[in-house]
């Protein structure tokens, strides 16, 4: 008998053994009901979650969890939907829900904690996601109308960001660096866009509520516990600001009187 033979094969079935343990710790729950629905799951990671329900024809979803204790749901019901994650480090929550043909939604997190909730009930709107830091917040919704577009990006701690698009092509870029910054952003009508940046600063706080059809906002806070408030009614409006350095406070109120309707 071949003692060493027989002992380096019981440590190969041992690393075995602790390798499928690893593994096993991971989980994925699918459910496709359609035709030519697609998905690919990779959990390299430990303690991962992933729920994938696709009730339509022709959905994909590619999701990957590198790290550890992250957590993915996606729901598609419709035709032509397309979700993706990348979800690295630890304790990371991304839920996308899509009830409509032609939506994208797609999330990338590389930090600690952060959740990102996406609801997307139309046609052919598109979500870009990108948090990077601990405990960052985001929520999407584009319940109305179609061809909306919103992109978020949250570097920082404890960022929250509130997003609401209900008409047809809408644009947000909203983008947040530091520590305890708000952004609350409300497109009503169609053809806006909300431009919002907290750079550099924290405690920074925004507004912006649009009802009407093709408003602007531009506004950058760059500083520390800044507070703007902006509403704009009826039609074409541009607000541009810029807060540059501590306790500075904006309320905007646009009313231009006779506009398109909503």
């Amino acid at each position: 008998m071949n003692l060493r033979k027989t002992f380096i094969t019981a440590a190969g079935a041992t690393m075995l053994l602790a390798s499928t343990a690893l593994a096993d710790s991971n989980t994925t729950t699918l459910d496709q009901q359609g035709n030519d629905n697609t998905n690919i799951t990779d959990q390299s990671g430990s303690q991962n979650d992933s729920l994938i329900n696709q009730l339509g024809n022709n959905n994909s979803n590619d999701s990957s969890q590198a790290g550890d204790l992250n957590t993915y749901f996606v729901e598609q019901i419709g035709n032509g939907n397309s979700a993706t994650v990348d979800q690295s480090i630890t304790a990371n929550d991304t839920t996308n829900f899509q009830s409509g043909n032609n939506n994208t939604a797609n999330a990338s997190q590389s930090g600690i904690q952060n959740e990102n909730d996406v609801t997307q009930l139309t046609d052919s709107n598109t979500v870009n996601v990108t948090q990077v830091g601990g405990e960052n917040f985001s929520i999407i919704t584009q319940d109305t109308g179609n061809g909306n577009t919103a992109t978020v990006s949250q570097d920082g701690t404890l960022n929250n960001s509130d997003l609401e698009q209900h008409g047809s092509g809408n644009t947000a870029n909203l983008s947040q660096e530091g520590l305890k910054n708000d952004i609350l952003a409300e497109s009503n009508g169609n053809d806006n866009t909300n431009n919002v940046s907290q750079l550099g600063g924290d405690f920074n706080f925004s507004n912006t509520i649009q009802n009407g059809d093709l408003h602007t906002v531009n506004l950058t806070q760059d500083g520390f516990t800044n507070f703007s408030d902006a509403l704009q009614n009826g039609f074409g409006s541009t607000y541009n600001g810029n807060q540059t350095g501590s306790n500075n406070i904006s309320n905007v109120v646009q009313n231009p009187g006779a506009g398109a309707p909503l």
